[in-house]
């Protein structure tokens, strides 16, 4: 299998201009995935774990092109400058009515497929429509649902919040479903590795 190498990852991190915020959202998300993928090759469960490294590195490389309300008000300072606001605009343009996980994985499709499909994936509703089928896509989903911020918290403090953060409109079923399913795929990771979830922190 084919991928960038995590120094190449970084690089497309600042090529894109990802924000500084966001950077380290996918930082944090990157540290929860390899310990997951860790503690799997731990108990002989095999998982692919460079493409979890950089499937959990990369995922929001375009995070700002679907961002709801102020996009800048998370942003660092350096990150409003009106240089990169341009660039941020000319994205949101360019991928308009693209989910980030859609427009990030486009970027590559082309030369790292596999690493594409993961990132995908990431998606919220990827969970309800049973697009997650491997370790490596269950992990790096699951990973970036434990991270608020820079932080890992559990399962509910993080939908609460991404639901107030970026206006997050869905109906009470629908929310109830998507939640259910998280807690089984949550249940399934750690029934694996024999951990509570409370070990990821």
């Amino acid at each position: 299998m084919n991928l960038p190498s995590r120094t190449e990852c970084l690089r497309v991190l600042k090529e894109y201009n990802t924000p500084q915020n966001i950077v380290r959202h996918s930082l944090a998300v990157n540290k929860a995935a390899n310990y997951l993928a860790e503690r799997f090759l731990a108990h002989k469960i095999p998982v692919n774990a460079e493409l979890i490294d950089r499937g959990s590195l990369l995922h929001d490389v375009l995070r700002v092109c679907d961002i709801h309300g102020d996009i800048y008000f998370f942003m660092d300072e350096a990150d409003k400058t009106e240089e990169k606001k341009k660039i941020y605009q000319k994205q949101r343009e360019q991928y308009a009515g693209q989910h980030h996980a859609e427009a990030t994985a486009g970027l590559f499709q082309d030369q790292y497929p596999e690493l594409a499909n993961v990132i995908r994936k990431h998606r919220l509703s990827a969970i309800v429509k049973g697009q997650l089928t491997t370790w490596e896509e269950k992990i790096v989903y699951y990973a970036d649902k434990r991270v608020n911020h820079d932080k890992i918290v559990t399962l509910d403090g993080r939908m609460v919040e991404g639901k107030k953060r970026w206006h997050i409109k869905r109906n009470q079923e629908e929310s109830d479903l998507i939640m259910n399913k998280m807690k089984e795929l949550e249940k399934e990771i750690f029934q694996a590795i024999n951990e509570d979830p409370n070990a990821l922190h």
